[in-house]
């Protein structure tokens, strides 16, 4: 549907190898940075042409068609030195193949990032998702307080399915707050309701003015599969 609509059909973003990622910011949103949707090019079904469809992204070698891609060996996306701040939800939700995240800032948001394998079964094998010497600041100088809903537990790093890998991250002021109880630094994807893969593995973390280092879940709305 974009500029590259006229190169025809033979044209699969989602296998295509991320180019160069650096030195952005995003704020002042629901969502910062959105990894997994799509836009369903169907003109010949009205009732759905354009609209958000499920897309997973899986940088490979090949991406002249998905057998040939899924066939060959996949390529790691990196996305280096991001800063997202003030998201009233998710700022980061990135699912896919081989990603990974280096020196991200995160600051004043519901969620700092949440990670997510691509497939099901899973869809791309060998595959994970990573993030490295980051830092997440729960509560800055400029935190406003009535951006996240009230009742919300605030985290910075929200696990998931996996397999995930998470080294040398920081997490600086995450407060015990009545406005948002059970928040903490790190936390379960809420209402969970997916297996998580025990290869995943969390090292090198540090934490300073943080009450709750992790969240398991409680009796909350926000819990009630956990």
């Amino acid at each position: 549907t974009g500029d590259s609509r006229e190169m025809g059909t033979n044209v699969w973003n989602r296998y295509i190898p991320l180019g160069t990622f650096r030195n952005n910011s995003a704020h002042s949103s629901e969502r910062c940075m959105m990894m997994d949707e799509g836009i369903l090019d169907t003109p010949a079904i009205p009732s759905t042409h354009l609209t958000i469809a499920e897309c997973r992204y899986r940088p490979h070698v090949v991406t002249t068609d998905p057998y040939s891609a899924m066939s060959s060996p996949f390529v790691e996306s990196v996305y280096q030195d991001l800063t997202v701040h003030h998201c009233a939800g998710q700022a980061i939700w990135a699912r896919g193949g081989q990603l990974s995240f280096h020196n991200l800032h995160a600051a004043d948001c519901a969620i700092g990032i949440t990670l997510a394998s691509e497939g099901s079964m899973p869809n791309d094998p060998g595959s994970r998702q990573g993030i490295y010497d980051s830092v997440f600041v729960g509560r800055s100088r400029n935190y406003l307080p009535d951006l996240i809903p009230y009742y919300f537990p605030i985290r910075g790093f929200e696990i998931y399915d996996g397999p995930i890998e998470v080294k040398n991250l920081k997490f600086y002021d995450f407060p015990d707050d009545p406005r948002h109880p059970n928040s903490s630094a790190l936390g379960f994807l809420l209402n969970l309701n997916w297996q998580l893969a025990v290869t995943s593995n969390v090292s090198g973390l540090v934490f300073q003015n943080v009450s709750t280092r992790i969240q398991f879940g409680t009796g909350s709305i926000y819990f009630n599969r956990l």
